[in-house]
């Protein structure tokens, strides 16, 4: 078996740990609530927690994925997003950056296909269920030109090319979904303090299975999605998370750092080839229950994205 290069290793774990992140959240909650909640070390807190957080309808939100340096990738790297949503208006946007993984990659195999998303700074606007990709230069590749840089995605297949284009960053919360592992084991490690907010820091080990089978109906089929882009092996995985709580009861940032065994369960056996690797996902909330503003592109500078499944579909067969 040929071993794979570092970049397709990491694509797998980076792309599921950022698509678990889903705009699902529900209901009317506001952080700014004065009601104090009394923190403990228990599954069922970081559920409650979980549950108290998904009930906020608009906010922001930061997220990167750390690569440290390696023998594969000498100078490390770093892919960092940031956004916002807004369930009343049912819209979210997305800035992303990978300019660090595309120098990491510039030597590597797939620099070639990685070179079609440019400086690799990019956007995405959900609306319902319309998304709009502004990708550079990939977005002639989906339709767009200079004039027109913002491609308008049918909403059949913007999802799933939203998620190809993105990694998975164009969603936000459903990685809250992983803590509902009843059976999760949970320290406590005392209080942190996450940009400027005061919050108490645990640390748990959760059965991705157990966790995402608990999950709410409502968003069952993004919790499988998960499942699906961790690896044929995932649901047997078990994952370590910093989960940082607020004194309202609201998470303010989780983050999962994967090396070793655990990259090897998630990644299949190719990935033990590579060697131990390791990966750290951050995803911090904030500004949640605040009123965010999210505009869409002017019309005169949007194209509509067509056949952009078969496009896709021949962009993998390329790259196999």
């Amino acid at each position: 078996m040929s071993r794979k290069p570092f970049l397709s290793l990491v694509a797998i774990p980076a792309a599921s740990a950022l698509a678990a992140l889903g705009i699902t959240a529900c209901g009317s909650g506001s952080s700014n609530d004065a009601t104090v909640v009394q923190a403990a070390a228990t599954a069922q807190f970081l559920t409650e927690s979980a549950d108290r957080t998904a009930t906020v309808e608009s906010g922001r939100f930061e997220m990167s994925i750390d690569v440290p340096a390696s023998a594969d990738v000498p100078k490390g790297f770093s892919i960092t997003g940031s956004g916002a949503f807004d369930l009343e208006s049912h819209r979210s946007q997305t800035t992303i950056d990978m300019s660090g993984l595309l120098d990491a990659a510039k030597d590597t195999e797939g620099a070639e296909m990685l070179a079609l998303f440019g400086d690799g700074k990019f956007d995405i606007i959900t609306d319902g269920d319309a998304v709009y990709v502004n990708a550079g230069f990939l977005s002639a590749f989906l339709g767009g030109d200079d004039a027109k840089p913002w491609v308008k995605i049918p909403a059949d297949e913007g999802d799933a090319v939203a998620s190809d284009v993105s990694g998975g960053l164009a969603d936000a919360t459903a990685l809250l979904d992983l803590l509902r592992d009843q059976g999760a084991t949970v320290t406590d490690e005392g209080q942190a303090d996450v940009n400027g907010q005061s919050t108490h820091h645990f640390k748990a080990t959760i059965s991705v299975a157990d966790a995402l089978a608990a999950a709410p109906a409502d968003s069952s089929a993004k919790a499988q999605e998960l499942i699906d882009q961790l690896g044929t092996q995932a649901g047997d995985a078990n994952l370590p998370l910093d989960v940082f709580v607020d004194d309202q009861g609201f998470v303010r940032r989780m983050q999962m750092t994967i090396d070793g065994n655990a990259f090897a369960t998630l990644a299949g056996p190719d990935a033990a080839e590579g060697g131990p690797q390791q990966m750290t996902f951050t995803v911090d909330f904030l500004d949640l229950g605040e009123s965010v503003d999210i505009q869409l592109p002017p019309a005169d500078q949007v194209s509509d994205g067509k056949d952009l499944g078969a496009r896709f579909g021949d962009l993998g067969e390329a790259s196999d």
